[in-house]
């Protein structure tokens, strides 16, 4: 039996190559920003702890929800194509479009591809109730 190939869409490859970038430096951009604003963080804890947990708070709320909006769209893609995965019991399914050359599997292991794109999934999903709980915290903290 000859294997079946789906082959990559180039114009959706190069978007999502950009698309990586973005985010790539979107990281970097956090990774020189974050150590001053923590060591700021620390020194106003200081002089101002009230002050300094607020801080805090805002600094935690706009990471969870940038998290929120980036692992949830990611998080309901991977539900979406693993219940199509999951209805035409083939990975890819029909009509999806890739980002590199895709031997088609179909069967248990179409099946066994459903399930680990849920899993993943919930892992991401699982990364915003940590943000929730940790803002909690902070908010404890704040009215004691």
């Amino acid at each position: 039996m000859a294997e079946t190939m789906i082959k990559a869409d180039k114009k959706l490859r190069t978007r999502f190559l950009i698309g990586l970038l973005a985010m790539a430096c979107l990281c970097a951009a956090l990774l020189l920003y974050l150590p001053g604003e923590l060591r700021e963080i620390r020194a106003l804890a200081v002089s101002d702890q009230e002050k300094a947990a607020e801080r805090i708070y805002w600094l935690t709320s706009v990471l969870g929800l940038a998290n929120l909006v980036i692992s949830g769209a990611i998080g309901a893609y991977l539900l979406s194509l693993a219940a199509k995965v999951r209805r035409a019991a083939q990975y890819p399914p029909p009509g999806v479009r890739l980002v590199k050359d895709v031997k088609i599997v179909s069967g248990k292991k179409a099946i066994t591809w459903s399930r680990v794109l849920t899993a993943t999934a919930l892992v991401l999903f699982s990364t915003n109730i940590v943000f929730w709980y940790m803002l909690i915290i902070l908010e404890n903290l704040q009215m004691e």
